[in-house]
């Protein structure tokens, strides 16, 4: 495969091993098979000025079609007329893009396997999953085929990619960046996010995205969280102890606290009923209508807010019990919908409660390692 920027011009030796790395990269799929015909190119001067960057393939490109992983959604698309504010605003910070990353299919899973477009490598462990959806991005930015990447974070989709990887990425605070021209999964939790390499560009980006709005703050106060320690592989949490136990002339003692006293799977349990009820609202018709081919994993998955029982209905939300038997699925999701919401909000009470005096607290962003290249879901 020829590097696609090779176009006659006189090339420094880095300058070429780079375009060959770009190359390679795209050879195994960090790429998708409609990305850019060229490359995008930003403001002639700025804060990323210099930089290439790579965009998850839910972010609208002005004269291109996303596709969010699936080539049936991509069919019945027209090409964007405008292009997303957060690839707006990188692009008049003056970086290039190089390129629309693979994802995983609607964005609904963390393993990075797409059955229509491939798994991207993951450059640091060939033989393991890259993490998802954001799973070309992360590839991308560790092969570096790109200095940085977009991607979005739903539950987990830059944080288990950057792990997996072993990159820097960051799921900002909910609504902190604006997804205005992204494809939806699940709004009530949906963000942007970002990868680098190294953290000096990985600031650098943020400064940009995060448009400069911020308000410093030592770090006072660390609590390690010994529930979600708990949830790690015994080998993920002693890694992480370690990694901790280097830190501690950067930090100020860590303490030790839990912050779900009744155990993490209610909590987990309302995330993923608001995440299926999001995602059947947004792209259930389109499934209904389209019929599309639909990878194995995110078939079950994409129809679960269709497939909300009448029973889990009753048992998740008591108060409701005596609703009309007759009333549509559609109210009767919405309603659960809007009870698990309460919950959420309950949950981050709880949360705000349980640190109220301790702003910062650390817990693992997956709880294995990059898992095999063979265990796809």
């Amino acid at each position: 495969m020829v590097p696609r920027f090779s176009i006659g011009i006189s090339l420094s030796k880095a300058s070429a091993d780079r375009l060959v790395g770009m190359s390679v990269a795209r050879s195994l799929s960090a790429f998708v098979p409609h990305d850019l015909t060229a490359p995008l190119s930003g403001a002639g001067a700025g804060p990323l000025a210099g930089l290439t960057a790579a965009v998850k393939d839910m972010y609208d490109i002005a004269g291109y079609r996303t596709g969010g992983g699936s080539p049936d959604w991509l069919d019945a698309q027209a090409a964007a007329t405008s292009t997303a504010t957060a690839v707006v605003r990188i692009l008049e910070a003056g970086a290039t893009i190089v390129g629309k990353t693979v994802c995983d299919e609607f964005f609904y899973s963390v393993s990075g396997a797409n059955a229509h477009y491939g798994t991207p490598i993951n450059p640091r462990a060939p033989d393991r999953l890259p993490g998802g959806s954001s799973s070309g991005s992360a590839s991308a930015t560790a092969a570096g085929t790109c200095d940085f990447a977009l991607g979005s974070d739903t539950g987990g989709s830059v944080r288990v990619p950057a792990a997996f990887c072993g990159i820097y990425g960051i799921r900002p605070t909910h609504g902190r960046i604006d997804l205005s021209g992204a494809m939806p999964m699940a709004p009530s939790f949906d963000v942007a996010g970002w990868f680098a390499s190294g953290p000096g560009i990985f600031r650098r980006v943020g400064e940009v995205i995060l448009d400069r709005s911020r308000t410093p703050a030592p770090i006072e106060n660390l609590t390690v969280l010994e529930d979600a320690f708990e949830q790690a592989d015994k080998d993920v949490a002693i890694l992480l102890r370690e990694a901790l136990d280097d830190m501690t002339d950067a930090l100020p003692k860590a303490r030790s606290g839990r912050v779900a006293s009744d155990g993490l799977d209610p909590w987990r349990e309302t995330f993923r009923v608001i995440q299926a009820g999001e995602v059947w609202r947004n792209y259930g018709e389109f499934v209904k209508t389209h019929r599309p081919r639909l990878g194995p994993g995110i078939r079950g998955r994409s129809t679960r807010g269709r497939a909300i029982t009448s029973a889990q209905w009753r048992n998740r939300a008591p108060s409701l019990r005596c609703q009309p038997r007759l009333a549509s699925r559609r109210s009767w999701i919405l309603r659960q919908m809007r009870w698990n919401r309460s919950a959420c909000a309950s949950c981050a009470s709880l949360a705000s409660r349980a640190l109220a005096d301790c702003p910062r607290s650390l817990c693992p962003s997956d709880r294995l390692p990059a898992v095999p290249s063979d265990s796809r879901s």
